[in-house]
């Protein structure tokens, strides 16, 4: 699983092992089931300047 994280301004990071699944954030999107899909997001909907892609833990299942 991936997600993507923007961020236009680098003031505003985000601190990733504070975040917890579930909870809303406008900078981080998916999870996507493989990294060309959150390519392919990124390529067709993202308008940020700054973005990466983060590869989650397999290890855990996302409920929602």
């Amino acid at each position: 699983m991936y997600i993507v994280v923007t961020n236009e301004l680098a003031r505003f990071a985000i601190e990733l092992s504070k975040f917890h699944i579930g909870e809303r954030d406008d900078r981080i999107f998916g999870p996507f089931e493989e990294k060309y899909m959150a390519e392919e997001w990124v390529d067709n909907n993202c308008g940020s300047k700054y973005w990466t892609i983060v590869k989650l833990n397999d290890k855990h299942t996302i409920t929602t």
